[in-house]
């Protein structure tokens, strides 16, 4: 056999591979998110542009910066300008629904009450959930928020009796409780001479003292360590949300 033809051979091989390799990634990370973006201006819905490869993530991150600067000149009751302040942003720019771009992925952020109402009541099928990456199923598992389909159903059917009208108000002496405990709390550290309580950490303990009493029948001081530990995994996955991921790079994670 001629070497030089051997060799031909695999660098033809070899070409092939790179340029179908190159061609996919052209067309995942430019073609497949300018025609989705193209399509959904078709449909009416506007948004951030797409970026090459960071999509919104720069203008997200921008965003989120300013309104950290400037968080003690907005009102107290403006929650979502604190919480998402790209959300608030973008929907006084672009409307009650429009989309933005995390990486090549497009999200569509919809505020309409009445198409709310329609995607979270849907039985069909017809919304189906993103499939979750990494960071977010170490947090949430893959349970009714992420689940679809089949699986969806039976977790919404086997769900549904914890939240009937009658168990519901089986709850509030429970909530009561921990409501009580936390006023007691506040009482005392007043009449101490405390001059300021800082009530988000109070509403956080309270409100994972209720969880922890009406679904584990256990309290939050017992379960405080695994509440930390969540808390810590929380904000490791939302820090994940604004990285830019490489085709592979979850498994190096």
């Amino acid at each position: 056999m001629d070497l030089n033809l051997s060799w031909w051979r695999v660098l033809s091989f070899v070409g092939i591979i790179l340029t179908t390799v190159l061609v996919n990634i052209v067309v995942k990370i430019w073609w497949v998110p300018l025609r989705t973006q193209k399509f959904l201006r078709n449909q009416g819905i506007r948004g951030s542009p797409y970026k090459l490869l960071y999509g919104s993530t720069k203008e997200l991150l921008e965003i989120k910066k300013h309104a950290q600067s400037t968080s003690s000149e907005i009102a107290p009751h403006d929650i979502l300008h604190v919480v998402a302040p790209h959300i608030d942003v973008w929907a006084k720019r672009y409307g009650k629904i429009f989309a933005y771009w995390m990486g090549t992925q497009a999200r569509i952020v919809v505020n309409d009450p009445d198409i709310m109402k329609q995607v979270l009541s849907n039985k069909f099928g017809h919304y189906e959930k993103p499939e979750p990456n990494i960071e977010l199923k170490s947090l949430i598992g893959y349970g009714l928020v992420q689940a679809n389909g089949k699986k969806w159903a039976r977790q919404r059917r086997l769900l549904n009796p914890a939240f009937h009208l009658e168990s519901l108000k089986s709850m509030v002496p429970v909530m009561a409780v921990s409501t009580t405990k936390m006023l007691e709390k506040w009482k005392n550290a007043i009449s101490e001479g405390v001059k300021e309580i800082e009530v988000l950490k109070e509403f956080q303990c309270v409100t994972s003292d209720v969880i922890a009493r009406t679904a584990f029948g256990s309290s939050f001081e017992e379960g405080k360590h695994i509440f930390d530990m969540l808390g810590e995994l929380a904000i490791l996955v939302g820090k994940s949300f604004v990285k830019i991921n490489f085709p592979g790079s979850r498994y190096f994670h």
